[in-house]
């Protein structure tokens, strides 16, 4: 048996954005989306971050900024919350904090269907909206990933 030590991600900052930029390809073959680029912004929050949970929570965020983003760059504001503050900290450029109408309710579809582990209906109860309503809405924002690879 061969034993391979990898340092944390923390500790190779320099492997952050290549990475990156590997899931991003991976998310737009997935989905036969365009590739997207990410924002000088959204690259200094990703290199300030410390990555706690290394390179799967590296996986996540660019699955959440692809989620979010609605153009081909990806801004700090389309990143997670926790990278968000980061960047905030870290002083880089301000972003604007509020978020569009749009944006909230994205966000408020993918954290529900988190927290009902994909479950529809049960993510509807948490909106308190009906089903029918937000299914239309899964389909508007393309967040049938998040139904479909989280359910049991």
């Amino acid at each position: 048996m061969v034993r391979l030590q990898v340092p944390p991600l923390r500790a190779r900052r320099e492997d952050v954005l290549p990475l990156a930029r590997w899931f991003l390809d991976r998310q737009a073959a997935l989905y036969g989306e365009p590739v997207r680029i990410l924002s000088a912004e959204a690259c200094a929050a990703l290199q300030a971050y410390d990555w706690p949970g290394n390179v799967r929570e590296l996986a996540n965020a660019v699955e959440h900024a692809c989620a979010f983003c609605e153009g081909p760059t990806i801004a700090v504001a389309d990143l997670p919350e926790t990278l968000r503050w980061t960047s905030r900290s870290a002083g880089s450029a301000a972003e604007n904090e509020l978020l569009t109408l749009e944006a909230a309710e994205r966000l408020a579809i993918s954290r529900a269907l988190r927290v009902a582990k994909g479950n529809r209906a049960k993510a509807a109860q948490l909106l308190q909206i009906e089903r029918h309503r937000l299914y239309r809405k899964i389909r508007l924002y393309r967040l049938e990933h998040l139904s479909e690879s989280l359910a049991i």
